[in-house]
């Protein structure tokens, strides 16, 4: 039965509906005598056209309206008004513990808070003769008071040997009524004694009470399945998994308690909820912040992770934190976390110096990357307003701010609140570092030394200059040694790379290792680096910068991220280390048409990057990554067989191939610098030059003659630009669009009258499209968020990647002074990795007539990992 507004109900007046439930809908009501807001339950027809049923629960409500407690929803009143029988309660604001379970485990401190009010409530209730008989999230109200517990007036009149059944013998369910008399009840929260149709005593409450307290520190379940067959059978025979592999900062306490509210004998349970209670209780004073003033407050969650009232542990991490290193054979303890509901993990972390936060960058649904701050005595993930776009958050010293890049400008952002703030403008980051005395040190893209910056923003001055002579061509990835002066950082000599150590005074840099990785340096004392994809340790002497014994491995496999050549899913602050272990991205080239569907495979499944299709469409040139590199490779695409295209050691990117399907230009590092290079499709002949490096360059397309290459190439004052290379003559580059933006992935028209590309003039990355040679336009194409255009064969239809990764398609008209272009529809959505500005240029092709696309369809998705979190990793090491 349904009410509209303003219906009356004796002297309630309905003022809208608040849910529903199995026994009933409730609705907000208007006490008229009492001028109060109430909650009203309206009784289903299978109480109220039995009488004998109607006048037990009319008792047994009465019973519960004694009960006065805090953490209890009052019952009011019960009513008959035209054969409806209802029930008035106190109205409670908030939301139940069923949704806000939703959001992920509530924290320690919550769960304990909320089991001591509820296990005090039940107490008040079973010492009043009343069983609830029906606990579980959905009747737990979370309001601003704490907890109330809810649905009282269903509840049992009576304890152990009462023997009744009437009202209280039909526990609620979470779906409305169907079926007068239907066998109800929520399974997951019954005890073994109700489902064998036993007499329930207050034991069975204590059952319900280890359920959800097992769900409030889990957000999982104590028992599942996928029949109510299978349930009960858990219920009857199982033990849920023990908390602490779920959580494993939880206390060892709290995982017995629940064990033993699970028992499946009601005597092994505990026999009172004020036990419980008391139980409870005792955690949370035995996990709550010493107050010794030996330790930092800002350390002090650790005490109950690392075995809180154990006094060798608060040493160890005393000793720890003094800068002592760790103490040889503490506790070692780890837990992961995840992305944020809606979201993909991005590579980039930062934990705190203090180690109370880690922030981390995710993409939501929408496409864009946001940086996420993390307490780590906290199970919630929270987005940091302002932060769209944002790539690698580094963090001040005194942990207070966090630095970041995004829409081509260096930014901070304080963690208390605040718009973010401009420190400078740049074309990209390749690594950042915060002094003590306000100095940020960075990493560009292309072939350029550090640059430094005051954190209050500024015009970025030269710090270090690669050192040609001995093969350097970038330096990147920077961070500062304890003193503040000195730093570590990533130099990078074509396909090799050293970790060096420099310094603010100009002193000449020294190299350390050889690595191909963003260097870390541990309060431990260790140097952190990434080598045959494991994440080693090594020792050093900050004193002398020089290293101690042999590093030893720390985890893997930990992957690094060569597109942004030597960038490292790996964090340290304090004696916490964070890192990705994440799977190598797989995927598997398909075709589908229009609609999205698939239609058939080519060759098996690999790491497989940015390709292009020949222009007769028979064949596909791509890289396939390797660990540390990558090689251009053929596939037939009739018979998905591979061909190998390049041999030596580098890094390969961009390929494109030429109108007459003769050659395929692509980006290089080989020799040092990104350049670009000309090599025959058929895999020998003579390899050519066409763009010597001197800043990071990656290849456009071909024009339809053969003449011209377009390409993009990063400056520090304009970022991206797009540029043309002849292909005869002198071969003298000259440039076609330079703006404060970023402007990347340009393709030729089919007539040559027009080049479509990527900017984020806009703040976000659109395609647009100009006029060549005079650049005129431009004319706005996405209107949404777009990269990676690409035009049908005769020119009448361009498609290109929304951020959520639809494929548009756009019709064209390109044939007159103007170009016209209609408005954007979604054709389908294509399983591939997320498109950007900074990404992939192409992660799809399209046939000549535009009615098959090709896609690079991702099967193991790296951005599904988590985020492993470790506590005094570093104790085991060697020292």
């Amino acid at each position: 039965m349904s009410f509209s507004s303003g219906t009356g109900l004796g002297p309630y007046v309905l003022l809208g509906p608040l849910g529903a439930g199995g026994m009933g809908e409730v609705y907000r009501a208007k006490d008229t005598r009492l001028d109060r807001n109430v909650a009203i339950k309206v009784l289903p027809s299978h109480l109220s056209c039995n009488p004998d049923l109607r006048a037990r629960f009319e008792r047994e409500a009465r019973a519960v309206s004694s009960l006065n407690h805090p953490h209890i929803c009052t019952l009011h009143d019960v009513g008959h008004q035209d054969g409806i029988d209802y029930i008035v309660m106190e109205l409670v604001e908030g939301e139940t513990l069923l949704d806000r379970l939703k959001k992920g485990p509530l924290p320690l401190d919550q769960t304990l808070r909320y089991g001591i009010q509820i296990a005090d409530a039940l107490d008040k209730a079973h010492r009043h003769g009343v069983i609830h008989r029906d606990l579980k999230p959905g009747n737990v109200m979370l309001a601003k008071a704490g907890s109330k517990l809810m649905d009282f007036g269903l509840a049992k009149r009576g304890l152990a040997g009462d023997g009744g059944g009437g009202v209280s013998a039909l526990p609620t369910q979470e779906k409305p009524l169907t079926e007068a008399g239907s066998l109800l009840g929520t399974y997951q929260y019954m005890s073994p004694e109700q489902l064998e149709g036993k007499d329930a005593d207050a034991r069975a409450d204590i059952w319900a009470l280890g359920c959800v307290l097992y769900e409030m520190a889990t957000r999982k379940r104590a028992f599942e399945g996928k029949s109510q067959a299978s349930l009960i059978s858990a219920i009857m025979t199982s033990e849920p998994q023990p908390i602490a592999q779920l959580q494993p900062m939880t206390p060892p306490a709290l995982d017995r308690l629940v064990k033993v509210c699970l028992a499946k004998d009601p005597d092994d349970r505990l026999q009172t909820a004020h036990d419980v209670m008391q139980e409870l209780k005792w955690i949370a004073e035995a996990s709550a912040p010493p107050p010794a003033p030996s330790m930092p407050r800002r350390h002090r969650w650790l005490t109950w992770a690392l075995g809180a009232a154990l006094a060798v542990a608060v040493v160890s991490l005393a000793v720890a934190l003094k800068g002592r290193g760790p103490v040889s054979g503490a506790r070692v303890v780890s837990f992961e976390v995840r992305a944020p509901e809606g979201t993909e993990l991005q590579p980039d972390l930062a934990v705190s110096p203090d180690a109370r936060n880690l922030a981390f960058t995710a993409k939501s649904e929408d496409g864009l990357d946001r940086l996420y701050l993390r307490s780590l005595d906290s199970s919630e993930s929270e987005p940091i307003v302002g932060t769209e776009g944002a790539l690698q958050p580094f963090w001040s010293p005194d942990g207070r701010s966090l630095g970041f890049f995004a829409q081509g400008k260096l930014k901070r952002v304080e963690i208390g609140g605040g718009a973010p703030q401009t420190i400078c403008n740049l074309p990209e980051l390749r690594g950042a570092t915060w002094s003590r005395d306000g100095v940020i040190v960075f990493g560009t893209g292309g072939a350029y030394g550090l640059r430094r910056v005051a954190a209050t923003g500024g015009t970025p001055e030269p710090l270090t200059t690669p050192d040609a002579p001995r093969g350097e061509t970038s330096h990147r990835w920077p961070f500062f040694l304890p003193d503040g002066r000195r730093l570590l950082y990533l130099t990078l000599g074509g396909a090799n790379g050293w970790i060096s150590v420099g310094s603010l005074d100009g002193q000449r840099p020294e190299r350390l290792l050889e690595a191909f990785s963003a260097p870390l340096y541990a309060a431990s004392g260790h140097v952190l680096f990434v080598r045959d994809g494991a994440l080693r340790a090594q020792a050093f002497d900050v004193a002398t910068t020089r290293l101690i014994g042999e590093p030893a491995t720390v985890a893997k496999p930990i992957r690094v991220d060569w597109n942004v050549w030597g960038r490292t899913p790996v964090a340290t602050g304090g004696e916490v280390l964070a890192f990705r272990s994440s799977p190598v991205a797989t995927f598997q080239l398909t075709w589908l048409d229009r609609q999205g569907r698939e239609l058939t495979s080519v060759g098996p499944a690999g790491d497989y990057g940015d390709f292009a299709l020949s222009p007769d469409e028979g064949r596909l040139v791509t890289y396939e990554r390797l660990q540390d590199a990558a090689h251009l490779a053929l596939v037939d695409l009739a018979t998905g067989a591979h061909q190998r295209l390049t041999f030596k050691p580098e890094l390969v990117i961009a390929p494109s191939w030429s109108p007459d399907g003769r050659s395929i230009a692509y980006a290089s590092n080989r020799h040092g610098m990104v350049d670009i290079l000309l090599v025959p499709a058929s895999g020998g002949g003579t390899e050519e030059t066409l763009v010597h490096g001197g800043a990071t360059n990656w290849c456009g397309g071909f024009s339809p003659d053969g003449r011209l290459l377009l390409y993009e190439s990063s400056d520090p004052k304009t970022q991206y630009d797009l540029w043309v290379v002849p292909l005869s003559g002198d071969r003298r580059p000259q440039p076609f669009l330079r703006s404060d933006a970023s402007e990347t992935h340009a393709w030729f028209s089919p007539n040559g009258r027009w080049v479509a590309y990527t900017s984020d003039t806009s703040g976000r990355a659109e395609v647009y499209v100009r006029a060549f040679p005079s650049s005129e336009g431009p004319w706005q194409i996405s209107t949404a968020g777009g990269d990676q255009a690409q035009w049908r064969r005769d020119g009448g239809e361009l498609f290109y990647v929304s951020p959520d990764r639809q494929m548009m398609a756009v019709q064209v008209n390109g044939e007159g002074a103007s170009f016209k272009a209609s408005s954007p529809r979604a054709l389908f959505r294509a399983r591939i990795q997320a498109p950007g500005i900074l990404a992939i240029r192409n992660d799809y092709v399209v046939r000549a007539d535009g009615q098959r696309f090709l896609i690079n369809k991702l099967v193991e998705d790296p951005a599904k990992g988590t985020i492993t979190i470790v506590v005094n990793w570093a104790s085991k090491l060697p020292r």
